[in-house]
C-alpha cells in the first residue's frame, strides 16, 4: 500500500510539472523530459523526452542542451523524428512557429562553470569535424548560450560545416538563416535549397517550413532552389563515393 501511495504521489507530481511545462516553463519542460527519459511517474517515452527537452533548449536551458547531447545516441531516428513532430505540433498549438519560438531562446539563461566546460567540449568535437557538434555549436552561437556571446555569422559558419556533411538539422538551420538573413545575406533560393535537402531526409521541421514557404515563392525561385539542391546532392554523392574504402 505504501509503495502504491508513493507511486501515486510521483504521478501527481509529474502532472503538476506538466501543467507548468504546458505554460512554457523551461525548467518544467526540462524536468518533464527527464521523467519520460527515466520512466518516473510516466511510462518511459523517448520521443516525448525528445519533445520536451527540445522545447526547453529553445529557451536557453543549458541543462537541457547537456542532456540532449548526452542522450542523443540513445534516441533512434524514428524516435527523434516523432519527438520533432510533437515539438512542432505543440508550438503550432501555442500559436507560434518553430522559427518564432526559437527567437525567444533567452541569452540570459543562468550560467555556471560547467557551461563553459560544455561549450569547450562541443567546440573541440566540432573542430574535429563532428557534424552533430558543429550543428550544436551553431545553435550556441545563434542564441548566445553556455557563456558564449551571440554571433549569428559564426553560427552560420558552423551550420554550413555540418550542412555540407549532409546533416539534416544543420541544413534546416542554415536554410532558415538564409530565409531570415541571420548571419548571412538573405537569399530565398539558397534557403529553399537547404530546406529541401533537409526535408528530403525526413526532418519534420524542414518539411513544415517547406510546405508553408512553397506558396510564398515564385515558380522560378522554386525551380532554381531545386536545381541547386540537386547539384549539391550530386557533388556530395560523388565526394562520398570517392572517400569509400577500396574493396
Amino acid at each position: 500500500m505504501g509503495k502504491l501511495g508513493a507511486a501515486q504521489n510521483v504521478a501527481q507530481g509529474v502532472e503538476w510539472i506538466r501543467k507548468s511545462a504546458e505554460q512554457d516553463c523551461s525548467e518544467a519542460q526540462y524536468t518533464l523530459g527527464l521523467c519520460y527519459l527515466l520512466g518516473l511517474g510516466v511510462a518511459k517515452d523517448m520521443a516525448e523526452f525528445n519533445k520536451w527537452i527540445r522545447l526547453s533548449m529553445r529557451q536557453g536551458n543549458t541543462a537541457a542542451i547537456r542532456i540532449f547531447l548526452k542522450q542523443r545516441e540513445m534516441v533512434t531516428v524514428m524516435q527523434a523524428m516523432e519527438g520533432s513532430q510533437r515539438e512542432v505540433d505543440w508550438l503550432e498549438q501555442n500559436k507560434k512557429s518553430p522559427a518564432e519560438k526559437g527567437k525567444q531562446f533567452s541569452p540570459h539563461a543562468q550560467q555556471s562553470p560547467a557551461d563553459g566546460e560544455l561549450s569547450a567540449e562541443i567546440r573541440t568535437k566540432a573542430e574535429n569535424g563532428d557534424a552533430l557538434f558543429q550543428s550544436a555549436l551553431g545553435e550556441i552561437f545563434l542564441y548566445g548560450v553556455l557563456g558564449v556571446a551571440k554571433d549569428e555569422a559564426e553560427a552560420v559558419k558552423w551550420f554550413r560545416k555540418a550542412a555540407e556533411q549532409n546533416h539534416a538539422e544543420a541544413q534546416c538551420s542554415l536554410g532558415s538563416c538564409y530565409f531570415t538573413g541571420q548571419g548571412v545575406a538573405k537569399d530565398t533560393v539558397e534557403s529553399w535549397k537547404w530546406i529541401s535537402l533537409s526535408a528530403g531526409q525526413g526532418n519534420n521541421t524542414a518539411i513544415r517550413i517547406y510546405l508553408k514557404r512553397n506558396e510564398m515563392m515564385t515558380s522560378t525561385q522554386v525551380v532554381e532552389g531545386f536545381q541547386r539542391a540537386a547539384d549539391w546532392l550530386e557533388q556530395y554523392k560523388k565526394a562520398s563515393a570517392g572517400k569509400s574504402p577500396q574493396p
